[in-house]
């Protein structure tokens, strides 16, 4: 495994043109040394394993979010037997104008993708790719 590493290591140092910074580099540091830029990615809504079972998941939770919207509405509009997603309770009437009335954007993102053929129009950026 460690023969594997150290391969894998070799060829794509050839392949970039860099090189291993060495002892008396990484000894020559302060400890305390902070980088001038830091890579800065926003993360993922899910952590999986596999790019698919991400997809799946915000498939998953897209579905959630249009289900209980449907649900929200239908209480809101006086129907109290709306049927909401399993293990969800239907929030106060209090707080039900505000949610309802004033959606997240990343709600509305998400239940566009019900309606939408791929997550990609939902997520721009490569978030699928």
């Amino acid at each position: 495994m460690v023969t594997q590493i150290e391969t894998e290591a070799a060829a794509r140092r050839a392949r970039t043109g860099s090189k291993p910074l060495g002892v008396a580099a990484i000894l020559g540091k302060h400890p305390h040394h902070r980088p001038v830029r830091l890579k800065k990615s926003p993360a993922p809504l899910f952590h999986a394993i596999r790019q698919s079972l991400r997809q799946g998941l915000y498939e998953g939770y897209a579905w959630f979010v249009a289900a209980f919207r449907q649900a929200a509405e239908k209480l809101k509009a006086g129907d109290r037997s709306a049927a909401f997603p399993r293990r969800v309770f239907p929030v106060s009437a209090s707080v039900r104008g505000r949610i309802v009335s004033q959606p997240s954007q990343a709600a509305h993102r998400l239940t566009k993708a019900r309606s939408s053929s791929s997550l990609e129009s939902v997520y721009p950026g490569g978030r699928f790719s």
